[in-house]
């Protein structure tokens, strides 16, 4: 099922999107919000155990271009690149023989190209939908079940993302974005404090609340 998401995402972001907005120019962006992860399989030689998340945060920054009808063989909206942060911390693990509580706390740097598709039809209100590529940072920090160190490793992997979301024009210059993102990894590989390797999953939802800053 994984392969095929992102199989389907690579596709999408190789091909011109259909967008529609009106006008051009740099501009800069921040948000901010909360999290959630999916449970993570962790898989090692001896099985697999279930990982849960507590709630977290995610804050990003990003610099783009709004193409406006410049480049109309490849369509009207905004291309960027986004720097952003996520953490969440464990909750408890799941093995064969029972439940164990854990502590510590998984966080991701990721690296994004993104593209977003923009629809003006009740201006000042602009809904839109955006695919992003890119490198992440996933880091297992201070890790431990039941009292006991478990982990406190980290790995670069591939990353990918897809969102939708509003923003409404408070004025030419200022847009205010109301937005949910789904952000995913290839499995992570950590070398946990027993020395056994495992691969872990990273699937993560957030609602953000985000303000542009358009330079035209």
């Amino acid at each position: 099922m994984r392969t095929r998401v992102l199989t389907t995402l690579l596709l999408l972001c190789l091909c011109p999107l259909p967008l529609f907005a009106a006008g051009e120019g740099f501009y800069l962006g921040v948000w901010g919000g909360g999290t959630l992860l999916d449970e993570a399989k962790v898989r090692d030689a001896r099985g697999t155990a279930h990982v849960d998340f507590d709630a977290g945060t995610a804050f990003g920054a990003a610099l783009g271009y709004d193409i406006g009808t410049r480049y109309p063989a490849i369509g009207q909206g905004r291309l960027e690149l986004e720097v952003a942060h996520r953490q969440n911390d464990l909750k408890d693990a799941k093995f064969s023989d029972g439940r164990l509580a854990a502590d510590g706390d998984i966080s991701v740097l990721s690296f994004m190209a993104n593209s977003f598709a923009e629809f003006y039809g009740a201006r000042p209100w602009v809904p839109y939908v955006g695919l992003g590529l890119g490198y992440a940072r996933v880091s297992l920090n201070s890790a431990r079940l039941a009292g006991a160190p478990w982990g406190d490793d980290s790995d670069g992997v591939f990353a990918y993302q897809a969102g939708l979301g509003v923003g409404y024009e408070l004025n030419q210059l200022l847009t205010l974005d109301l937005g949910y993102r789904y952000f995913g990894t290839l499995d992570a590989t950590f070398r946990l404090d027993d020395q056994t390797s495992v691969d872990w999953e990273y699937d993560n939802h957030a609602l953000l609340l985000g303000l542009r800053l358009t330079f035209r």
